[in-house]
């Protein structure tokens, strides 16, 4: 079991554990949100906020079936988060009302319990609607910025090579074309795989020299020991204890 994961045991005793949990994670989010003037930032926050609070109406709801009278004790704490303009918004909508489920059959197991009246003494009815409709999601642009500057040229012609290998070996591209026979081929020759340049960016100094020897004594030792290197040949092999205790010692 997870350090993270608490169980005392007692149903009642874990789900105010978990009410605790949403609880605090929402104030640390409004101390976030507070810390910042990003409006991004407040946006995706803001967000955090008001679903903590349908988070913790969900347990708290879960604990009013157990026998726990709230009264009037939530929300705890009193966050007043209303009173940021992006959480407001959410609020308005109902997001902290509402724990949408996925089933397929049209039935939540879950609405048995978030209903009714909010017990967070807000005057809102809780309720599961149905998930909410998909969209899809652009491939968006390749955006060469710092600290993410690409594909290594190198490494950008070995995945060409790799995608022109595969088209050779299966008739028609990887999917066919119509008419054609597939078959299966024998693995096809391997090629060099090369040495992209060490690139000495920002936060990122390379490999420690001893490790980069480390490495390039383990290429080499891979090369003299595998005929034809990676992909080998047939009876290769021959040796390797003798070639493994000579690179390191």
């Amino acid at each position: 079991m997870g350090s993270y994961v608490y169980n005392s045991g007692n149903l009642v005793l874990d789900l105010l554990y978990n009410l605790m949990l949403e609880s605090t994670g929402r104030l640390q989010k409004c101390r976030l949100y507070e810390m910042t003037a990003n409006k991004t930032a407040r946006t995706t926050i803001a967000y955090l906020i008001v679903r903590d609070q349908a988070h913790e109406n969900a347990y708290a709801k879960a604990l009013e079936t157990l026998g726990v009278n709230w009264g009037a004790t939530l929300p705890i704490p009193k966050t007043h988060a209303e009173k940021f303009p992006e959480v407001k918004k959410l609020l308005d909508l109902g997001l902290h009302t509402q724990q949408p489920h996925f089933g397929l059959d049209g039935a939540s197991e879950l609405a048995k319990i978030f209903q009714g009246p909010s017990p967070m003494n807000d005057g809102t009815t809780l309720s599961v609607p149905d998930a909410p409709d998909g969209f899809p999601v652009p491939v968006a642009r390749e955006r060469f910025e710092e600290f993410s500057p690409g594909l290594d040229p190198a490494l950008l012609e070995l995945v060409q090579a790799t995608a022109d290998m595969e088209m050779a070996v299966t008739p028609g591209g990887a999917t066919g074309a119509p008419g054609t026979t597939l078959s299966v081929p024998d693995a096809p020759e391997g090629f060099p795989v090369p040495v992209a340049r060490e690139r000495f960016e920002e936060f990122s100094p390379g490999l420690d020299p001893a490790l980069l020897e480390l490495v390039q004594a383990t290429a080499d030792m891979e090369l003299a020991v595998t005929p034809g290197g990676a992909t080998g040949a047939p009876g290769s092999g021959a040796g390797l204890a003798d070639k493994v205790k000579d690179k390191l010692t």
